[in-house]
């Protein structure tokens, strides 16, 4: 099921910001922070220009956020070396965005 109107509304507003303010504007072109929507998923992805071709850029999976509108609850992923999505936390999506931008764990970014 997808998010309602004024859901998107705020997941776009808190992810554009934390997207800006996570990756500093001098180095965005070597690294940019980008999120995606779809149904009742938010994904976040890092993405980076090829190595060995730098007009081309590759994409790696960082968290999915996911609601559950029974609950009116977030879920929190992680992703391990092999791309497989693991659990993290439960919540509100605010703080999950302040646990992931944190990573206490080093679940996220390294």
């Amino acid at each position: 099921m997808a998010l309602s109107e004024i859901e998107q509304h705020r997941v776009k507003k808190l992810f554009s910001k934390f997207c800006d303010q996570r990756i500093p504007p001098d180095i965005r072109n070597q690294i940019k922070l980008l999120y995606h929507i779809k149904g009742n998923k938010v994904f976040l992805i890092e993405s980076r220009p090829y190595y060995d071709d730098p007009t081309k850029w590759t994409e790696m999976p960082i968290a999915q956020f996911e609601y559950t509108e029974s609950s009116r609850t977030w879920s929190l992923f992680g992703y391990d070396r092999n791309s497989k999505r693991r659990p993290y936390s439960k919540g509100n999506l605010e703080k999950l965005i302040q646990d992931l931008d944190k990573d206490h764990l080093g679940f996220f970014w390294g």
